[in-house]
Order: structure tokens, then C-alpha cells, then sequence
């Protein structure tokens, strides 16, 4: 077969030994040079699938800072792919949770049987762990590799621990936000010195990546804190003002009635007769009467919220408190119709009396006011297990579906009272959940527009052990 011997055509059998020596050393340098190019188009290929792999990783990251709702949800999804797709065998974050650094919490993709150095059971102050990976990065707000851990004088303390797991090498990397390392990213692996610079840069990049996230976390957190305090604030500030203007008015009003009566007292005294004089007085007093009732409602609103109002609890009868209520809520709302279902005999209950007295009068209150003359009311009790249950049904005009989760808030139904002129500075229920949860009990209500409302409150039943203490006391 004829072959090409510098660009003559030649058969073998006429080629001279010199000749076939230049040939067989030409064959061999092609051949080395194949190779040597199908080696470096081997390590090219490797370095192109960790080139990809790299981005694989820094690609899902993204998508993991996008979905993120919390920052230990981000540690432990951006492990997760540091094991899975980079194929590290461990990869846990590690925060700082107090300013002293005593404590700290681990993050990691699963838990794992094995003690390991930045197990999420130490203290700072172990002195065995002082030099723990995460703890020296954190210490130092420097990135710490370990290309070799049974040889490596640094990680003498631990690495007993380590090599047991099967770790070869490690690199422990910070978090940092304004110049501050609030945490670590640990990798641990199987080999030796599995960290070369492209390593030690990509997951550099990925802890940059997590202390971006953790920080647009916070700041998210933070500014929604701020919004709602904002939120809070000026509902607090519109309260203050609605707060102001009905208690001027209801200030105004009875203050009113006795100064025009009380001066036409004193400027025509000897004109007016007994009979006028008693209706102005009776007027007076009972003007007197609701500003009493006004600024005791404040003071009680006051202490509620300070924590500072004091109960002065003893046994007590339920059923005499409500028949005593019902009582003077006839008196004052002579044309509704109120009646008491009771089924069985009450227990006694340990509450301070005057107060729950005030929660009955305040819910009947209301009950009347905001219901027509000639509806019935009717107050219920009953014993529920360790609970007695009292409740007020009236026919009124109810309150919207949307506003009853308002019902117990300070100042709830300011703006109903100016425009259907019903008086009350919107205190009431707000002092009636206040007094309720305060003797251990729940209140709630329950309602439909221009059909009623049913208010319920319970109170603990008195105990045996506490029939007993009070024996013993008195």
C-alpha cells in the first residue's frame, strides 16, 4: 500500500530503513500529540462541567433568595444545594444569636446521628471547640480552610472529630452584614484538599449570596415591623383624636346642664318654684352623675392597660349580682322587657364583685340603648363544666359583620354614636374584655345586622381548694 513520505507517494516495500525510522518517528509524534490534545481536551471538559456545575449551583441559589420567606428556610435550602449539586457531604450555617456570642444556632439540610465540631449543642465557651471551624471564621470574620485535617496543626482539638465522621477537608466561610460577622457557612468533604481557589471564590460567592439574602430578609421583616407599627400608630393617633372630641362632648354636654342651671339658680332663686328648682337640681345630679361615669371609665381604661387595676376578689353569688342588675336595668329602661332564663342553681365564683357588676350593668346598657322600646331582652345563665356562661340577647340593630372583631376595641362605635345620638364615649366593652380576662374569664359576641346582638361572658366556677383557702383565711 503506497504512503506519503514527505509529500512523495512511496510503497512500504521501497522505503529503506532510514526511511521507515523517520516514518515510524513521525507516527510516533502524532501520536503523542493526539494525546496530549485529547488530554487537554479531557481536563478543558472537566473544567467546562465544573464551570457549569458552578452555575447550576449560583442559578438555583437565585431562585432560592426569590422564594425564601425566613432565613432558616434560605440556610437550610442553600445547604441542601451545596450537598446536592456541588456534592459536599455536609453544609451547615451557623448564626450567632446573642451579642456575647455564647449561643448559636445551626442550620444544616437534615440532621445528622454524628457529633461534629459545630455541633448545635456547644457554647462559645467550651474550650474544646474554641477553634471550631465556624467559631475561628466568626472570631476572626476571615475565611478558614483545611486542606487536610489529620495533618493540619489547627485543627489539632478537633479534628479527631472530624476524621471519625470520614472528613478530609473543610472550609468555614463568614456572613457578614455592615462589617459585622454575625454567622458562618461550613463545607465539609470526604477528600483532601478539595479546595482549590475556583472553589474557595465560588463558595465565597454563595456565602455572599446567603448574607445578601439574610440581610433583604431582615430588612423585609423590618420594614414590614415598621409599617405595622406605622399602621398602629396612626390608628392610635386617630383614636387619640376621636378620644378627644367624644370626651370633650360628653364632657360638654352635662357640663352645660350644670352651668345653665346652676346659674338660673342663682339669678332668679326667689322666682322659681320647689317644683323647678327639684327638676333642675335632679337634672344637675344626674348631669354630675355622667360625668363620674365618664372619667371613671377613663381612669378604669387607664389602669387596664398600665396592668395596674387591683381586684378584690371573694366568693361571691353570681345569681345575686344578676338579679340586682336586671333589677335596675328595669328602672332605668322601663319600656323594654327584660328577662332572666336561668336553668339550676348557680355556683359561687371568686371575683371582686363591684367589677363583674359593672361588666352586667355596661352589657345591659346596651342592650337597651341600642335596641326599640317594647323589645325584649334576655339575659341567660348557665353552668358549662369549671365555667358559668352569662349572656345578653337583645332585638337591636345589631353590628356589621365586618366590624365585629372590633367590638372590644377602645373607642369602637364613635362615629355610630354621633350619627344615630346614642351617648357613650365607646369605653365600655373595651373596660368589660379588660375586667373579664382579668378574672381568668372570656367574653365574645355574637351578631347580625339589623337583628340583634348576643354578648357572652364566662367566669371560672370556684374550686374546692379555693372554697377551702377562703374558709381557712376567714
Amino acid at each position: 500500500m503506497p504512503k506519503m513520505i514527505n509529500g512523495v507517494q512511496k510503497s512500504w516495500d521501497k522505503l529503506e530503513p532510514d526511511q521507515l525510522k523517520l516514518y515510524a518517528k513521525e507516527l510516533a509524534e502524532l501520536h503523542i500529540n493526539e494525546q496530549r490534545i485529547l488530554l487537554e481536551l479531557e481536563e478543558k471538559n472537566v473544567v467546562l462541567e465544573h464551570r457549569i456545575r458552578d452555575l447550576e449551583t449560583l442559578l438555583e441559589i437565585d431562585k432560592v433568595l426569590v422564594r425564601a420567606l425566613n432565613e432558616t428556610e434560605l440556610a437550610r435550602s442553600i445547604c441542601r444545594i451545596i450537598v446536592d449539586i456541588e456534592g459536599y457531604q455536609l453544609a451547615v450555617v451557623r448564626f450567632v444569636l446573642t451579642k456575647d456570642e455564647e449561643n448559636a444556632q445551626l442550620i444544616g439540610p437534615k440532621k445528622h446521628e454524628v457529633r461534629y465540631p459545630d455541633s448545635d449543642d456547644i457554647r462559645w465557651a467550651d474550650a474544646q471547640y474554641i477553634h471550631a471551624p465556624t467559631t475561628v471564621t466568626i472570631n476572626t470574620g476571615k475565611p478558614y480552610v483545611v486542606q487536610n485535617v489529620l495533618i493540619d496543626p489547627s485543627a489539632s482539638l478537633w479534628s479527631d472529630e472530624v476524621s471519625r465522621n470520614g472528613y478530609g477537608s473543610l472550609i468555614s466561610i463568614p456572613l457578614v452584614a455592615d462589617n459585622e460577622t454575625y454567622g458562618a457557612l461550613a463545607v465539609y468533604t470526604l477528600e483532601s484538599d478539595a479546595f482549590d481557589n475556583e472553589k474557595v471564590k465560588l463558595l465565597t460567592q454563595v456565602a455572599g449570596d446567603l448574607s445578601f439574602g439574610i440581610i433583604n430578609l431582615r430588612s423585609r421583616v423590618e420594614r414590614n415591623r415598621l409599617e405595622k407599627k406605622m399602621v398602629e400608630y396612626e390608628e392610635l393617633d386617630k383614636l387619640k383624636t376621636n378620644l378627644l372630641s367624644t370626651v370633650s362632648h360628653e364632657l360638654r354636654t352635662p357640663l352645660a346642664t350644670i352651668k345653665g342651671y346652676g346659674t338660673l339658680l342663682l339669678d332668679y332663686d326667689r322666682r322659681l318654684k320647689r317644683d323647678e328648682k327639684l327638676e333642675y337640681l335632679t337634672s344637675m345630679v344626674s348631669a354630675t352623675d355622667r360625668l363620674t361615669e365618664l372619667v371613671d371609665h377613663l381612669l378604669d381604661m387607664s389602669r387596664l392597660e398600665a396592668g395596674l387595676l387591683k381586684l378584690q376578689k371573694r366568693p361571691s353569688s353570681i345569681s345575686k349580682l344578676v338579679r340586682e342588675a336586671i333589677a335596675e336595668a328595669r328602672l332605668r329602661a322601663k319600656t323594654h322587657n327584660i328577662i332572666w332564663d336561668k336553668k339550676g342553681r348557680l355556683p359561687k365564683v371568686n371575683i371582686d364583685g363591684r367589677r363583674i357588676r359593672q361588666v352586667l350593668d355596661n352589657i345591659l346598657d346596651n342592650a337597651t340603648k341600642y335596641s326599640g322600646e317594647r323589645t325584649t331582652v334576655i339575659v341567660k345563665t348557665r353552668v358549662h363544666g369549671s365555667e358559668i356562661h352569662i349572656s345578653t340577647s337583645d332585638q337591636g340593630i345589631g353590628i356589621p359583620a365586618e366590624d365585629l372583631k372590633r367590638v372590644f376595641n377602645r373607642m369602637y362605635r364613635v362615629e355610630q354614636r354621633l350619627t344615630a345620638g346614642i351617648r357613650g364615649a365607646g369605653l365600655g366593652l373595651a373596660i368589660c374584655k379588660g375586667l373579664v380576662e382579668a378574672h381568668g374569664g372570656r367574653i365574645w359576641v355574637e351578631s347580625e345586622q339589623s337583628k340583634g346582638s348576643d354578648f357572652h361572658f364566662t367566669l371560672p366556677v370556684l374550686t374546692v381548694n379555693q372554697v377551702n383557702d377562703n374558709a381557712w383565711k376567714t
